[in-house]
C-alpha cells in the first residue's frame, strides 16, 4: 500500500518537472564509444565497419570473455591527503582528464579498532 503511494506521488512529481521545462534540447542518442577507446581489451580489436551498437556489443563480448583482465587495475601510487582531502590517479582512464583524478574527503576512524567480516 504504502510503496504504490509512493510510487502515484513520485510519477505526478516528475510529470510536473517534465512538463514545467520549456527550454528542452532533445539530442540523438549516443552510445558512449569514446568511454571505451581506453578499455584494455579495445585495442586488440578492430571496428572492422560495425555499427556503433555491434561495436559495443563486440566490445562486450571480448571484456567478458576476459572479464579477469577487463576489471583488473593497479593500485594507484600517487596518493596525496592535505587536511582531509585525499587525491589520487583513478585507474580508470577516461577521455576527459578531469574525470581521471580522484578527489575524496578523508573520514579517519573513530577507533583503532577494525572489524573484519568472513
Amino acid at each position: 500500500m504504502l510503496s504504490s503511494f509512493y510510487q502515484r506521488w513520485m510519477d505526478r512529481w516528475e510529470t510536473k518537472l517534465a512538463f514545467k521545462s520549456t527550454d528542452r534540447v532533445i539530442r540523438p542518442f549516443e552510445w558512449g564509444l569514446d568511454w571505451t577507446k581506453a578499455w584494455p581489451i579495445a585495442e586488440r580489436l578492430h571496428r572492422n565497419g560495425h555499427d556503433d551498437e555491434e561495436w559495443l556489443r563486440t566490445l562486450n563480448q571480448a571484456a567478458i570473455q576476459s572479464s579477469e583482465e577487463f576489471f583488473a587495475h593497479s593500485t594507484p601510487q600517487d596518493f596525496s591527503l592535505e587536511g582531509d582531502l585525499l587525491r589520487f590517479t583513478s585507474p580508470s582512464v577516461t577521455p576527459y582528464p578531469e574525470n581521471n583524478r580522484v578527489h575524496a574527503r578523508w573520514f579517519p576512524a573513530l577507533s583503532s579498532r577494525t572489524a573484519m567480516v568472513a
